[in-house]
């Protein structure tokens, strides 16, 4: 078998996602008046999971966006958050509290709309608050 001297690519060069013609990033709606509208390709809902600042307010920007409304996460539930990116800790658990909700309604051209639902939590980082917890108590915060 004999190796070519040089080695070089064939095809083409990828585009990032979303660039392009066959982009989905937006939905074209036809209007009642005939025009085309474009509305933002989410789901209809979803949850923004924000950790406290150490001041204990509201951060600039979401940690963790999930494309599903979390109805269960209400104020004093808590959930586990398993680490899973590579070179952050992978494997580790951290025990959450949402400690303050927020619904908001994005109303997007056309009459459609999308749920957020905001949730300010805290960590939990007293060994005796996670063990006081019970599989029970873990389980009924839908954990």
């Amino acid at each position: 078998m004999t190796r070519p001297d040089k080695l070089t690519a064939t095809g083409k060069r990828r585009r990032a996602s979303g660039d392009g013609g066959n982009s989905q990033r937006f939905a074209k709606v036809r209007m009642p008046d005939g025009r085309e509208a474009k509305i933002p390709a989410a789901k209809d809902a979803s949850t923004y999971i924000c950790l406290e600042t150490p001041e204990g307010r509201w951060p600039d920007k979401a940690a963790i966006v999930l494309l599903y409304d979390v109805t269960w996460l209400v104020e004093d539930s808590t959930f586990e958050l398993e680490e899973m990116r590579p070179g952050h800790g992978m494997g580790t658990m951290r025990t959450y509290r949402v400690i303050q909700t927020r619904a908001r309604i994005q109303l997007h051209e056309g009459c459609y709309g999308q749920v957020q639902r905001w949730l300010l939590c805290e960590e939990l980082t007293d060994l005796d608050t996670r063990m006081g917890m019970s599989a029970d108590d873990l389980l009924a915060d839908g954990a």
